[in-house]
């Protein structure tokens, strides 16, 4: 359980940090 949501955790973390990007790069989120 605890391992599951470490890795939930890090899959959300690459998500936001891709979505941040994404966000500067375009000044738009992914909508």
């Amino acid at each position: 359980m605890n391992k599951s949501l470490g890795c939930s955790r890090f899959v959300f973390n690459n998500f936001r940090t891709l979505w941040e990007s994404e966000y500067k790069v375009s000044g738009k989120g992914l909508s």
